[in-house]
């Protein structure tokens, strides 16, 4: 279980990330930091996993941010931890399809 203070940041900005965290309590804004400004893309609460787990590192990783609005209470497992989770409990991974499309879904994307 990972703590963090209001205004603090799950990983260091303009760092790639390693962590996925399962957002017990609080409020998290992700954003994109662009040359000028930082935009949020989305919100995360109790019952989010966040980042997206994934098995290839993308370009855009190094500008995502993620700040806790709140104090925030997080489960945090490395993303090769989830990654292997994945590989070996077939139930786990339909879990966190279905998790993730119900996600790019609601973002109406």
């Amino acid at each position: 279980m990972r703590r963090f203070r209001r205004g603090e940041f799950l990983w260091r900005p303009g760092e790639p990330f390693s962590a996925v965290f399962y957002i017990d309590s609080g409020l998290v804004r992700s954003a994109v930091e662009g040359k000028r400004d930082r935009r949020t893309n989305s919100w995360h609460g109790p019952g989010t996993m966040y980042p997206v787990v994934h098995s290839e590192p993308f370009a855009l990783e190094s500008s995502i941010t993620a700040e806790a609005v709140t104090d925030v209470g997080a489960l945090e497992f490395t993303n090769d931890a989830v990654l292997s989770a994945i590989r070996r409990n077939p139930d786990f991974a339909v879990a966190t399809i279905d998790f993730y499309s119900r996600y790019v879904i609601n973002k109406g994307i």
